[in-house]
């Protein structure tokens, strides 16, 4: 952790309080000063009034220090400080003629601007719209300079008008807050951005503003106890302690990167979710932006994909349809099934990735082959309203509820909507013709090894206010049973046979993994055209005999041959294989980590 910052020990409501006097007392000052100017002679009324006003407005009561974000461990992730403008105060410049512009000059030498820009800009009256010509008061010298920059440019300006080393008083410096992170771009899309200038808000910064900001508290019924987070009490506001893990979001936005440039895709997604709690582990999108200058990004970079991307998952979907025929009891691992190459669904011919025929296949095959006739004809077995329940109940028939901003609603045509035909029955079963995002097919994979109970994931764990923490119970976020443990088990089983068969691609070194490749046709206005790049992904969890997280690592567009197998598979299995080391979660197949 950090040092603490040597700042006074007063307590945040103290600080409040003794703000509130201080302003008090300058009120009273002010109107007694008041009074005693307006029964002076009028040629002083209005250099008196203007000094006073100055005076009180460099006395207010700074705005209150906003609340921190912590990860998991208790890393900053964003930090408070102070910025200043530098304003001249027009009116205060008695220096005329000659005089004036040896200040222009010096000024611009000093600031490395334009000397008739600022001559301009510091004219003792100035022209308005309709030509006629008011006192100028003030002029923006330095937009903004951080504190290092200030006692630089504030020992330049003494040096050339200070008297008695101090500024003129037609020179001031304005503080105002900002926002800084000491991880630079990490986890941008999950911190959001607050901009007190500009009023940009993202993310947590966006969500949890009310907190941030000490305009709400939290109920007291949800204290859980104090905590020791001194960087905490520098704030007050309520400061977040996210769910996310620096160490493995470091990794997911390293490995994102990597499989973006080994694969050619234009973007990607991963997001890494705790089994047990719905907790975001890592939410990484790329491009991403840096949030300390969110402007100098495109807008399309600054929306967080992992939420607000919604795609067609390909095969990875057939974990639904395969759920749904083991709860309902149609099929088990072992179930037999043919395929022809080919199935005619509702007028349409739905075919294998690549046009391949296998025959003869178990279910397990199936899923480990990705064969699209067999998830087809395990939805037409299935009918409309049993597999549509379980989509319903898997979640994708709404938002997730994560608590970040923006998220997109699902499209998905239910029986009995407008546009839903018996062919959507078919094309869904292998995840075409249905939208999602990253965050909804995470955790519909996280209910399964969490034996069957979908989880409201998150960003947040708890706030800290006031020296105390503040959590919801688990079971809040506890949304429903989708399938049955045994359902849920059986399907984990089938999930570890995609894993072996894949094993080049997808294997863990030392643990055992369960998971599902997809590879999708992007649609265009025109339908799908089969010449375009794919999306690619892989979905699972690790370990499989005792799960821990579910990851999902998207790629949008890869070049080349793309496969969800080729390209997402093997940042699974690296992202995985480091966050099992970075949770200090031992490895369940020793023999195996031995073997390489």
């Amino acid at each position: 952790m950090p040092k603490r910052p040597s700042l006074p020990s007063f307590k945040p409501e103290q600080r409040v309080k003794l703000g509130s006097l201080v302003m008090a007392l300058l009120t009273v000052i002010f109107l007694s000063r008041m009074a005693q100017i307006m029964l002076s002679p009028p040629h002083q009324i209005r250099e008196e009034v203007e000094n006073l006003a100055y005076a009180y407005e460099s006395t207010r009561t700074p705005p209150l220090a906003r609340g921190l974000i912590f990860d998991r461990k208790g890393y900053p992730l964003t930090l408070n400080a102070l910025h200043y403008r530098l304003a001249a105060y027009v009116d205060r410049i008695k220096a005329e003629g000659v005089e004036r512009e040896i200040i222009v000059k010096k000024l611009a030498g000093i600031l490395k601007r334009d000397e008739r820009e600022l001559k301009a800009c510091l004219e003792k009256y100035k022209l308005n719209a309709d030509g006629t010509q008011t006192l100028n008061y003030y002029c923006l010298l330095a937009q903004e300079v951080d504190e290092a920059g200030k006692k630089s440019l504030e020992s330049a300006l003494k040096e050339a008008f200070g008297e008695d080393g101090k500024l003129p008083n037609w020179l001031g410096f304005e503080p105002f807050p900002v926002r800084f992170h000491p991880e630079g771009r990490l986890a941008s899309h999950v911190l959001g951005t607050y901009l007190p200038q500009g009023e940009i808000k993202l993310g947590v910064e966006a969500y949890y503003d009310a907190f941030l900001s000490g305009k709400e508290k939290p109920s007291p019924s949800l204290s859980v106890g104090e905590i020791d987070l001194p960087l905490a009490s520098t704030a007050d506001g309520c400061s977040l302690i996210l769910s996310i893990d620096r160490d493995i979001q470091r990794a997911a936005e390293a490995i994102l990167r990597e499989a973006i440039f080994n694969s050619g895709a234009e973007s990607g997604v991963i997001v890494v979710q705790d089994i047990a709690t719905g907790e975001v582990l890592a939410m990484a999108g790329y491009p991403d932006y840096n949030p300390d200058s969110p402007a100098e990004s495109p807008q399309e970079f600054l929306a967080n994909p992992a939420i607000s991307s919604l795609y067609e998952p390909g095969s990875v979907f057939k974990l639904v349809t395969y759920a749904a025929a083991l709860d309902s009891g149609l099929i088990n691992p072992n179930s037999p099934f043919y395929d022809e190459g080919f199935i005619n669904v509702g007028g349409h011919v739905i075919r294998n990735f690549g046009k391949v025929v296998y025959g003869n296949v178990d279910a397990t095959k199936a899923l480990a082959l990705s064969i699209n006739v067999i998830a087809v004809k395990i939805n037409l077995s299935l009918g409309p309203q049993v597999y549509y329940t379980y989509v319903r109940r898997f979640g994708f028939d709404s938002r997730t509820g994560i608590d970040l901003p923006g998220e997109s609603q699902p499209l998905v045509r239910f029986p009995g909507e407008n546009g839903w035909s018996y062919a959507d029955l078919g094309t869904n079963a292998f995840g075409q013709g249905i939208s999602v995002t990253p965050i909804q097919m995470t955790a519909a994979i996280a209910a399964i090894a969490n034996k069957g109970l979908l989880m409201r994931p998150r960003v947040v764990s708890g706030l800290v206010c006031d020296g105390k923490l503040y959590q919801l119970p688990l079971e809040k976020y506890v949304v429903r049973r989708v399938i049955s443990p045994e359902s849920a088990s059986s399907l984990t089983q089938m999930m570890e046979g995609v894993v072996e068969y894949w094993k080049d691609y997808a294997d863990v070194p030392g643990y055992s993994a369960a998971g599902k490749s997809g590879t999708a046709e992007v649609p265009t206005l025109s339908g799908y055209e089969p010449s375009q790049p794919p999306i690619v992904s892989f979905g699972g969890f690790v370990p499989a005999k005792n799960p821990k997280v579910a990851i999902l690592v998207r790629l949008d567009k890869p070049g080349g041959k793309a496969t969800g197998i080729r390209f997402a598979a093997p940042a699974f299995s690296k992202l995985a294989y480091q966050t099992m080391r970075i949770l200090g979660v031992p490895p369940d197949e020793p023999e195996e980590l031995s073997a390489r």
